[in-house]
């Protein structure tokens, strides 16, 4: 996982994906301020930054992520006359755990009397899947938090109810950016505001997604108040710099001592339950995201089931029969694979990865009509790509077994047979045409 820390030009968001939403915008006419107030929290969705859903990633373990976690507070807590970074971007591959961290450092900052405006997209929930709610709900968190900025929103809102019907940029500049830039003014902030974004990605167009970032950047560039910018996305490469999977490790022991303690079947674990190398097998299939840990773990919890058994399951020692260990996983794998444009050309691509058991794409490049980083740009988040070397290596170890198991994989099933022949096709047509190419080992 990266953290980047990032100034005030305008930076660049890529991918997302497309999901049609005609959620209308009510309109309502405001006479007081009661009714200014009604008509904001009518635009705001409060699972964006407060939900009790259990489909939203919990907080850090309090062992975990503590290197990361420090480096992210110091960022917030420096004063703006030595800032030199306004902008903060958190990048990890699916899965690493980048919206537990977000919920943590909430949790910081509101513990430290920090004011955090924070907004969590979710692809699956309509109410914050789209740019609509975004303003509405980082002012009604902000209002919360700096009640004197209540006297400064509110008016402008009864002045202009239809401000939320408006575009982004000009509802940030009018209920956000220019309303903290006159409370610093009438009564100077001792603390930095903090403006947090998860899950940009999951905003259901790429086109809002790029200009959430990019209007944000322009505002922050002014330095002239004391607003901060932290954005979750999904990147390209991982880092083991904070040492994933020590924390991976972490969780997982202390998961296992809890089945010993609290599972119905605890009596009849053996004492040495589990064996480290199998711990060790789960860190390293984890390829560093806690994603693959949990749901792991979600699957020897099984109160149903004995874990030992759930255990050899995952190991692929015992039958699965109609059990499901990595429905979760498997969603999410299903869903980044259904936003890839250049699918079958993409497929191509990681059929020769696997089958062919090497990540160098130079040779077979001249079979495809277009460049790799175009045909991989939509699976960024599990598939590392670098065009210097012309080189491929999977972010998620368990990516394989996923792609080879037709249940799991379903549509985007590998065959080895058929994308074999496929390639060899694809391969003999470009030798007939010259030379030029290929891997023997094709």
């Amino acid at each position: 996982m990266n953290v980047i820390f990032q100034g005030g030009h305008r930076p660049d968001v890529n991918g997302g994906q497309s999901v049609q939403h005609n959620q209308g915008v009510g309109v309502h006419n405001c006479y007081n301020a009661d009714d200014g107030f009604k008509h904001l929290q009518a635009h705001v969705a409060t699972s964006a930054f407060d939900s009790a859903e259990k489909v939203d990633a919990p907080k850090c373990h309090p062992k975990a992520r503590l290197a990361v976690l420090d480096e992210i507070m110091g960022w917030i807590l420096l004063l703006t006359v030595t800032r030199i970074q306004w902008m903060l971007w958190l990048n990890g591959a699916a899965g690493a755990g980048k919206s537990a961290i977000a919920r943590s450092i909430v949790a910081l900052c509101l513990s430290q009397n920090i004011p955090v405006a924070r907004f969590f997209f979710f692809r699956t929930d309509p109410t914050r899947n789209n740019i609509q709610p975004v303003v509405a709900t980082l002012v009604h968190q902000l209002i919360q938090q700096l009640p004197s900025l209540l006297a400064i929103i509110i008016p402008k809102i009864q002045s202009d109810p239809l401000i939320f019907r408006k575009s982004l940029e000009t509802q940030l500049a009018y209920l956000v950016i220019e309303p903290l830039r006159q409370l610093h003014r009438e009564c100077p902030m001792k603390t930095n505001v903090v403006l947090m974004f998860d899950g940009v990605d999951e905003c259901d167009n790429s086109g809002n997604q790029t200009d959430l970032v990019r209007f944000i950047a322009s505002f922050l560039s002014t330095r002239d108040i004391p607003v901060i910018a932290f954005f979750c996305l999904l990147q390209l490469a991982l880092d083991d710099h904070y040492l994933p999977d020590n924390d991976i490790r972490l969780f997982l022991t202390e998961k296992f001592a809890e089945i010993k303690t609290t599972h119905p079947f605890s009596d009849n674990l053996d004492k040495d339950w589990p064996d480290t190398a199998h711990v060790g097998e789960i860190v390293t299939k984890s390829s560093g995201q806690f994603i693959y840990a949990s749901v792991v773990i979600k699957f020897l919890s099984s109160p149903r089931q004995h874990p030992a058994q759930q255990l050899e399951i995952i190991r692929g020692l015992r039958p699965v029969g109609k059990l499901t260990p990595y429905a979760q996983l498997d969603a999410l794998y299903r869903h980044i694979f259904s936003q890839v444009e250049n699918l079958d050309q993409a497929c191509l691509i990681l059929a020769y990865y696997i089958f062919g058991g090497t990540g160098h794409l130079a040779d077979i490049e001249p079979i495809f009509s277009i460049c790799f980083d175009t045909i991989l740009a939509d699976l960024t988040s599990i598939v590392n790509y670098n065009s210097v070397k012309k080189t491929i290596y999977l972010s998620h170890a368990s990516l394989p077994d996923f792609l080879l198991d037709s249940i799991r994989s379903q549509c985007y099933y590998l065959d080895k047979r058929s994308w074999c022949t496929r390639l060899s096709i694809k391969i003999f047509e470009k030798i007939a045409r010259g030379p030029g190419i290929i891997d023997e080992r094709m």
